[in-house]
């Protein structure tokens, strides 16, 4: 919620890495700045370093399974994997107030993808890339079609588009039990 040069109570930085072949990114290190506290999330640990430069932002944390769970006061609780993911989920108050590569939580779907610089764009690699935060990390480039790029994995793209058409054909896309064509 740093929009806008507001003075804000929290923000998340992640650091991602390639993972696995698919070309899809995994979670290195997520940073959370919380009011005067930073915490670095990595290798299944986290480390809290206090920071002088801002408000206090009361915050618990907690196991939840496999995850490390923390709630804060202003309304933001992030769930991390303790791996590669994170889920950040926000109170209403914050309708509005952020920005970022999760949108501006305004409501509005067409004005999602605001560049750092409050142009709205269509091209998700534009978008992207503007909210990096280090100049030295690279730019993405075009992103490619996973199929073209593994032609072996077409036929089960294939074959997950062909089931999926055919239940929502046979349910007439209501997926209760009530159709008598499944069991």
């Amino acid at each position: 919620d740093y929009c806008s040069n507001n003075n804000g109570t929290f923000r998340v930085i992640t650091e991602n890495i390639p993972c696995g072949t698919t070309g899809t990114t995994c979670s290195k290190a997520i940073k959370l700045f919380l009011g005067n506290n930073e915490l670095i999330l990595t290798d299944g640990n986290y480390q809290v370093i206090q920071r002088d430069n801002s408000v206090e932002v009361p915050y618990q944390i907690h196991v939840m399974g496999n995850y490390l769970v923390i709630e804060a006061s202003n309304g933001l609780i992030l769930m991390w994997d303790k791996k590669t993911s994170m889920f950040i989920k926000l109170s209403p108050t914050f309708k509005g107030q952020v920005c970022g590569l999760c949108g501006n939580y305004d409501g509005n779907e067409n004005n999602d993808f605001t560049t750092r610089s409050q142009a709205v764009v269509v091209d998700a690699v534009e978008f992207g890339n503007s909210w990096k935060v280090s100049p030295t990390c690279p730019d993405v480039g075009i992103l490619k079609d996973p199929c073209t790029f593994n032609p072996y994995r077409q036929e089960t793209k294939d074959y997950a588009d062909h089931s999926v058409t055919n239940y929502n054909d046979c349910n007439n896309g209501d997926i209760s039990n009530n159709n008598p064509n499944l069991p």
